[in-house]
């Protein structure tokens, strides 16, 4: 699939209104999404564009993987995105080490010129779609403020994901000040994943304020959509286990493991290379007891799987209200808990702070209740997690620094 930097255009950047940011094709061997928003795109040919509130602006992804219809060449393009390794303005794709950290230049000076010319708040919606049968869902950074925007869309919501991987670019626009969220939708070859993806941008186009409902051909057709594709699976699921790869793993993922399958501790999932002698293979069994995400079912990529589970809404409202409150700074009282200095030795204000967490202390309650509080994981072992407060987590800031 050959196609240009830029997919499309909506509405007008130098317009009070939204800045809605959608990125299709950041792994080249998922093109539903580029598909799916020509479609969207093509209902606001000439003078329906009229309706659009703000800049509504479409970005392919990896270029060079979408022309040979693989997941990447050289590295995975949506684990390049950590905050503190964004290359400056000068950057030149052809001095970069490989060929995804020139596509991330080229990609990164789109973004940073359409947040410098936003006249209101900037979303962004990362389009994927997954080498596993199942329905679609949505991956977020867990901010109220992405939450109150992912909340429209009709089918499950993960958190902790981010936690997870790290260098994701919903993660990076969301740390950045951007509301975002990335939408699986379905399995790579399924065609009905270009449908699932067009209900899901013109969904995300009326939850952002950029086309009022009554304005968007097929809403309420999208909404069922979705809501149909995902019936009988939980709402809201946090992600507590990754199965991580080696980077010679010959990891095989058993059949039969659709998204958010439950398994209980000790099942069989897949099967990998002993690492003490290549030559045999092992028994790849579940850590935790949970529903299945992102199982591994192609060659390329270094998540074997994810297991989440399942949370109620009742844990989001007291989430949300600890928050707003600010019963939150409670926590950092509990036993086995310290702070931390912050990057470069620094010890931040209260939206800054890091804390530390024993494990042989604190037990597994103390992570859960720092989860409620709006707090990431940055970094962990097996006996110490640390853990950050997501930034931007109450209110928008004055301009999405990226």
């Amino acid at each position: 699939m050959d196609v240009e930097r830029v997919l499309g255009r909506l509405g007008d950047a130098a317009r009070p209104g939204p800045t809605v940011l959608f990125i299709a094709g950041m792994h080249g061997n998922e093109p539903a999404g580029l598909l799916a928003l020509e479609r969207v795109f093509k209902d606001f040919d000439g003078e329906r564009g009229s309706v659009v509130n703000g800049n509504v602006l479409a970005l392919a992804g990896n270029l060079p993987a979408l022309s040979r219809a693989v997941r990447f060449v050289d590295r995975d393009l949506n684990r390049l995105w950590v905050r503190a390794r964004l290359p400056g303005e000068d950057a030149r794709p052809e001095d970069a080490p490989s060929v995804e950290h020139a596509e991330r230049i080229e990609l990164l000076r789109e973004l940073r010129k359409a947040v410098r010319d936003a006249q209101g708040p900037v979303f962004c919606i990362d389009l994927h779609t997954t080498s596993g049968d199942g329905p679609p869902f949505v991956v977020f950074s867990d901010t109220l403020r992405n939450r109150r925007f992912v909340a429209k869309w009709p089918c499950p919501l993960i958190l902790g994901i981010e936690e997870r991987i790290g260098g994701s670019l919903s993660e990076c626009m969301s740390l950045s000040g951007a509301v975002a969220a990335a939408f699986e939708g379905g399995r790579h070859d399924d065609p009905a994943s270009v449908d699932w993806h067009e209900a899901a941008i013109r969904i995300a186009m009326v939850s952002a304020g950029s086309v009022r409902a009554q304005d968007m051909p097929g809403y309420d057709e999208a909404r069922r959509m979705l809501r149909d594709a995902s019936r009988g699976i939980p709402r809201i699921l946090d992600v507590i286990y990754r199965h991580g790869l080696r980077q010679d793993h010959d990891f095989e993922m058993s059949p039969g493991f659709p998204n958010f399958t439950p398994v209980m501790r000790g099942r069989r999932l897949a099967t990998d290379a002993d690492p003490d002698d290549p030559e045999l293979r092992v028994a790849v069994t579940a850590q935790r007891t949970g529903r299945i995400l992102l199982p591994l079912y192609q060659g390329q990529g270094d998540d074997g799987y994810f297991i989440a589970r399942v949370i109620s809404r009742l844990w989001l409202f007291i989430s949300g209200l600890m928050r707003r409150c600010w019963i939150d700074r409670l926590v950092t009282y509990l036993p086995g808990v310290r702070r931390v200095p912050g990057p470069g030795g620094k010890r931040g204000g209260w939206l800054e702070r890091r804390y530390e967490i024993d494990r042989r202390v604190a037990r597994w309650l103390a992570e859960d209740v720092f989860h409620l509080a709006g707090f990431r994981v940055v970094h962990e072992t097996d006996e110490m997690v640390r853990v950050a407060r997501r930034p931007h987590d109450l209110r928008a800031p004055e301009k999405v620094d990226l």
